[in-house]
C-alpha cells in the first residue's frame, strides 16, 4: 500500500503526547519511510512549540503561510509553488477543538523533508463560538501558482561560424544555455554545414543569412522542448504603406498595441539613423552645381538649387500639450519644411516643428532657415545667366508664403502684370510645382498620411523621418530604370505638360482631397530688401 499523506491531529491538555515533544507525530514520523511526507493540522501552535516539531521531525524546505479571508473558522493558509503537490496530498477528516486562551496573530510556517511541498493548512486566532467541533474546510486549499520558469539567454557574434562550431556547441552544453542568438554567422542560403555542426543533440535552429554578398547573417539556436515560431514582423512597412492602425496590426499579428507602437517606432528611428547620411546629407558646392544645372535643363530656371514649402502632418492631439500643435486650419500637427531637386528628392528636411508656429516662426527656427539667412548653406558663388552677362546668385524658389531674400525667390505679386513678370512667375511656377509634386508622391504612396498620425509626438516624427529616408531612397532606385518600369513614381504620378504647354495634373492630386498633409500659412513678412528686389528684376530679363 502507498501512503501519500499522514494526517496527525492536536490533542487537548498539557499531558498530551503531542504537547510533550510532538510525542504522538514523532512516533508516527519514526515508523513511516523518509520518502513518505507527513503534514500536521494544528489548531494552535506556540513558536517554542513549532521549533521543537521541526527539530524533532527534521523538517525542511519553509512555506509560508498568507491570510485567508474566505474561510470563517480559519485566518490564515497556506499557498505554495508546487503545482503537483495539491493532487497528490490527501486531506484527512479530522476533528477540531476550540482553544481558549492561546496566541492570536501569529505567523504560521510549515517544514518537509527533502520532498515535494505538501499544501498544509494552519488555524489561527479562530472565533470563540459554542460549536464544540468542526470538520476540516477544504476550502481553504487553494490552488498554487506555477513554479517560475528559468530560461538562460545568450548572445555571440561569431564573425563566422565556420571554425567555431565546436566551440559553440561546448558552450551551449557547459552552460546549459536555452537560448542563444548568433551574429555575422557569415553563413550562405545553401551552405548550413558549420550551423549544423554547432547545434547541440536535443537542439534546433533557425537562421536568417545574408540574402546577397558576404558578412552578415543571425541564427538562434535553442532547446527543441522550448516552443518556438518564427514570425515575419513587417510591421513598420505595412504601417507606413497601408496606414493601418496601430490596434488593426495589433489583432493581426496577436501582440499588444502598445509592442506594436514600439516596433514601429524602434525600426522608424533606425531607418532614419542607418539612411539619412547617404540619402540626405547635405550637398556641397558641387552637388548644388550639379543640381542647378538639372533645373535649368528640365525646367528652364537658371542657378535654381532646389524648390522649398512646407506641409502640416496632422496629428493625434498630444496629451498636455495644450494649443503647442494646434494650428491656423484647427488641426494638431507638426510642420515638414523641405527643400527638393528637379528630380523629386529631398535635398534638406526640417521635421517636428509645433504645428502652432505661424508667419517667421516656422522658417526661422529651422536649422536649415537660419543657414539660409546667414548664407551659410554652401551655395556656389554668382554666375552669369545663360546667354547674358548679368551675374546673379544661386537661389532657392518658394510661392508666396515664403519672404523675398537675395538666395529666396518668390513670385511678382498682382493679376495685371507686365510680360517680363509674368514670364518669370511662369518659370518660378513651373520650378516650384517639384516640391508639390515631392510632398503628392509622399502622400500617396505612404498612405500613414491618408489619416492623421495617431501616436506620441516621438514617434510622429520618427514616422515622418522614416518616409522621407524611404522617398529618396526609392527614388535612387528607380534613377537609371526606364521610365515606364518605374513602379514608386511612374509617368503619370506627377504633373507635366502637353504639346501646347497646358499643365496636366498628375495622379496625385486626385487623391489629394484624402490627404493629411496640409499647406503652411505664409512664413515670412510682405517687406523685402532693395538687394534682394534688384536681383528678382534681373532673374526676370
Amino acid at each position: 500500500m502507498t501512503i501519500r499523506t499522514v494526517v496527525g491531529g492536536e490533542r487537548h491538555g498539557s499531558d498530551s503526547p503531542f504537547r510533550k515533544w510532538c510525542g504522538l507525530v514523532g512516533e508516527l514520523r519514526s515508523i513511516l519511510p523518509v520518502s513518505v511526507p507527513v503534514l500536521a493540522l494544528t489548531a494552535t501552535a506556540s513558536l517554542s512549540t513549532r521549533k521543537k516539531l521541526i527539530k524533532q521531525l527534521g523538517l525542511v524546505h519553509c512555506l509560508e503561510i498568507v491570510r485567508n479571508l474566505h474561510a470563517l473558522n480559519n485566518n490564515h493558509c497556506l499557498t505554495t509553488a508546487a503545482a503537483t503537490a495539491a493532487s497528490n496530498a490527501g486531506i484527512l477528516s479530522r476533528r477540531r477543538y476550540i482553544h481558549r486562551g492561546s496566541g492570536h496573530n501569529r505567523h504560521r510556517t510549515l517544514h518537509y523533508p527533502k520532498g515535494t511541498n505538501i499544501p498544509s493548512l494552519w488555524t489561527n486566532s479562530r472565533p470563540h463560538v459554542n460549536t464544540t467541533h468542526r470538520t476540516s474546510n477544504l476550502s481553504n486549499l487553494r490552488s498554487p501558482p506555477p513554479a517560475p520558469l528559468s530560461i538562460t539567454f545568450a548572445l555571440l557574434n561569431t564573425r563566422s561560424l565556420t571554425n567555431k562550431s565546436p566551440v559553440i556547441s561546448e558552450l551551449i552544453l557547459d552552460n546549459n544555455i536555452d537560448f542563444l542568438l548568433l551574429t555575422e554567422t557569415w553563413q550562405q542560403p545553401s551552405d548550413y554545414y558549420a550551423l549544423n555542426q554547432a547545434t547541440p543533440i536535443n537542439y534546433c535552429y533557425i537562421a536568417k543569412p545574408r540574402s546577397s554578398g558576404r558578412g552578415g547573417g543571425i541564427a538562434v539556436l535553442h532547446k527543441q522542448s522550448l516552443s518556438v515560431t518564427e514570425l515575419d514582423l513587417n510591421l513598420p512597412p505595412i504601417y507606413l504603406a497601408s496606414g493601418d492602425s496601430q490596434q488593426s496590426l495589433a489583432f493581426s499579428y496577436r501582440m499588444a498595441k502598445s509592442t506594436v507602437g514600439l516596433i514601429i517606432e524602434e525600426t522608424c528611428t533606425a531607418l532614419w539613423e542607418a539612411l539619412h547620411h547617404q540619402v540626405l546629407k547635405v550637398p556641397d558646392e558641387r552637388e548644388w552645381m550639379n543640381i542647378a544645372a538639372v533645373f535649368n535643363e528640365v525646367w528652364n530656371f537658371p542657378n535654381c538649387c532646389g524648390a522649398i514649402d512646407g506641409k502640416h502632418c496632422i496629428i493625434q492631439a498630444p496629451a498636455n500639450a495644450g494649443s503647442t500643435f494646434y494650428n491656423y486650419k484647427g488641426t494638431h500637427s507638426i510642420v515638414l519644411l523641405a527643400v527638393c531637386d528637379a528630380r523629386y528628392r529631398f535635398s534638406m528636411v526640417d521635421i517636428g516643428c509645433p504645428g502652432r508656429h505661424s508667419d517667421g516662426g516656422v522658417l526661422s527656427s529651422s536649422v536649415f532657415g537660419r543657414k539660409l539667412q546667414s548664407g551659410d548653406l554652401g551655395f556656389p558663388g554668382a554666375t552669369n545667366l545663360p546667354r547674358s552677362a548679368i551675374t546673379v546668385p544661386h537661389v532657392l524658389v518658394g510661392d508666396e508664403a515664403f519672404p523675398l531674400r537675395q538666395n529666396l525667390m518668390r513670385p511678382f505679386p498682382g493679376r495685371f502684370l507686365p510680360e517680363p513678370e509674368r514670364v518669370f512667375n511662369y518659370r518660378l511656377s513651373r520650378a516650384r510645382r517639384i516640391i508639390e509634386n515631392s510632398f503628392g508622391i509622399l502622400s500617396t504612396r505612404w498612405r500613414v498620411y491618408r489619416k492623421p498620425i495617431h501616436c506620441k509626438i516621438n514617434r510622429a516624427i520618427a514616422v515622418v523621418k522614416a518616409t522621407v529616408c524611404l522617398h529618396n531612397s526609392l527614388r535612387d532606385l528607380e534613377v537609371e530604370l526606364p521610365v515606364n518600369n518605374r513602379s514608386y513614381c511612374p509617368p503619370n504620378a506627377t504633373d507635366s505638360e502637353d504639346v501646347n504647354g497646358n499643365v496636366v495634373e498628375g495622379s496625385w492630386r486626385q487623391e489629394e482631397e484624402r490627404s493629411c498633409l496640409q499647406d503652411i500659412p505664409r512664413v515670412g513678412a510682405n517687406t523685402f530688401g532693395a538687394d534682394a528686389s534688384a536681383i528678382r528684376q534681373k532673374f526676370r530679363t
